[in-house]
């Protein structure tokens, strides 16, 4: 990969855990990375993290609540950084709250931020992938996709249609360039784990990446 040349890697819900990891992969292989989420104090350690490894890193702050914000990022990161030819959607609302207890309308808020507001994604930076007739889109599954837990019904909701989404995308763009990829993660992510380490997602993530995984889907 020529030194002159960095590809962008963008992910959308940047955090310590599965994104971090991701973001470190791909910067250690050559590309630009570009963080985007809430919090401008969080955003900046996570960069300070990637510097330390040598890795060109920066970030847009953006409600990853609001479609409107998430669209103008990526589109703010086109013309800072160049276009996106990686990118991850890992933003989920995250909350403990069953169905008797939970409002439809904070319901249908975090299912936006889980689909919705992935599908906008998706639809802002594939034009441009299309024209250079490469790039990735990458999902953040979960376990509850496949069983639904009660307690946490908002994420088990998302997680099912972002799973969906990001099969019918695969379904769509098959017969092109653009590769589309999920890792379905069955277990809680700790860096002690013997299995759910963020750094072994991330790696399932390069698989999808270089398109070695054999599915669309890992289911990890």
């Amino acid at each position: 990969m020529s030194t002159a040349y960095k590809p962008v890697f963008a992910v959308i819900g940047a955090g310590k855990g599965i994104s971090l990891a991701t973001a470190e992969k791909f910067g250690r292989a050559g590309y630009t990375i570009v963080l985007i989420s809430r919090t401008e104090a969080s955003l900046e350690f996570l960069c300070e993290e990637l510097h330390r490894q040598d890795i060109v890193a920066h970030y847009i702050v953006a409600d990853t609540y609001s479609t409107d914000s998430i669209r103008s990022a990526l589109r703010t990161t086109k013309e800072r950084h160049g276009i996106i030819e990686v990118l991850h959607y890992n933003s989920a609302a995250m909350k403990m709250v069953d169905l008797f207890s939970e409002k439809a309308e904070d319901l249908m808020q975090d299912i936006a931020i889980s689909v919705g507001n992935a599908q906008a994604a998706v639809l802002q930076v594939l034009p441009d992938m299309q024209t250079l007739r490469r790039g990735t889109l990458l999902f953040t599954g979960g376990g509850f996709a496949l069983t639904p837990d009660p307690r946490f019904a908002s994420l088990s909701l998302g997680k099912a249609g972002i799973r969906s989404l990001a099969h019918q995308f695969s379904i769509l763009l098959k017969d092109t360039p653009i590769r589309v990829g999920m890792v379905t993660v069955c277990g809680y992510v700790d860096p002690k784990s013997p299995k759910h380490t963020p750094t072994a997602i991330a790696n399932e993530f390069w698989k999808l990446h270089e398109g070695t995984a054999g599915s669309w889907e890992i289911v990890y």
